[in-house]
């Protein structure tokens, strides 16, 4: 039926270097994917689409001697690209995917470090809460909000301006991995957050948060219940109970 759409596959090149293109409507112009279309690596692409009429799915190779691989097309009726469903004669239904764990012997409620590698399906320009983990009733979270950056908040509950509030705070293109992590403690700077391994952010330095009322679960890819759901890809995400040291830090992203 009618209505925007999104279009991904995954796709590398196998000749030439010319332009590749694809569109989820033919009501739309073309989007140019060639950066993403590599030698030798799988990427998954993904456009949505503007127009809110009959939906296609377009790929385009300009020259006529280049080649490409491609696998996993998927046309949905969503904004954004959620995880590959396969399916041969109709339609499927994407279900709601919840990670959710109990606190007591998962998490700590004293000091705590998080390290996550994750590939945001959305480019730094998507204004929208989605996030990357959260506990319930006192909740303390991190997630992708309202612009080019990450944030953190030890306990968003009660107090929504303690923590690193711009971590990244640059651009990226949807897709892009990255490694976020932060740590929170006892003492100066109470919450720290780090990009690539590398200390970045605003540091909390008025807030001890580290012994909240949580409550019962944490979810992974979600806040409280299931809503606000990360579009994307989380591949690994540790939680410690001891404050990591800078080279640690680096160490994980680098492994």
């Amino acid at each position: 039926v009618a209505g925007q759409y999104t279009a991904s596959i995954w796709i590398k090149r196998k000749t030439g270097t010319g332009t590749i293109n694809l569109r989820a409507n033919t009501g739309d112009a073309y989007t140019d994917i060639t950066a993403s279309v590599l030698v030798g690596t799988w990427t998954r692409v993904q456009v949505t689409s503007s127009s809110l009429i009959n939906p296609t799915f377009d790929l385009q190779i300009v020259t006529d001697t280049d080649a490409v691989y491609v696998w996993g097309a998927q046309l949905e009726k969503i904004t954004l690209a959620t995880s590959y469903i396969p399916n041969v004669a109709f339609a499927l239904t994407r279900n709601v995917e919840t990670l959710k764990y109990e606190i007591a012997g998962n998490r700590s409620a004293s000091v705590e470090s998080c390290v996550v590698k994750l590939a945001p399906a959305f480019n730094s320009s998507v204004n929208q809460n989605k996030y990357i983990h959260s506990t319930d009733t006192k909740s303390r979270q991190m997630l992708f909000a309202w612009g080019n950056d990450a944030r953190i908040f030890p306990n968003h509950t009660d107090d929504v301006g303690a923590g690193v509030g711009d971590l990244i705070n640059s651009a990226w293109t949807a897709n892009t991995e990255m490694t976020l992590g932060y740590n929170i403690q006892h003492s100066s700077p109470y919450t720290a957050g780090f990009y690539d391994g590398v200390a970045d952010g605003t540091n909390d330095t008025s807030n001890d948060f580290t012994t909240p009322a949580w409550g019962t679960y944490f979810w992974v890819g979600s806040y409280n219940s299931g809503a606000d759901n990360f579009y994307g890809t989380i591949f690994s995400i540790a939680f410690f109970d001891s404050v990591l040291s800078a080279t640690e830090m680096l160490w994980l992203h680098d492994n």
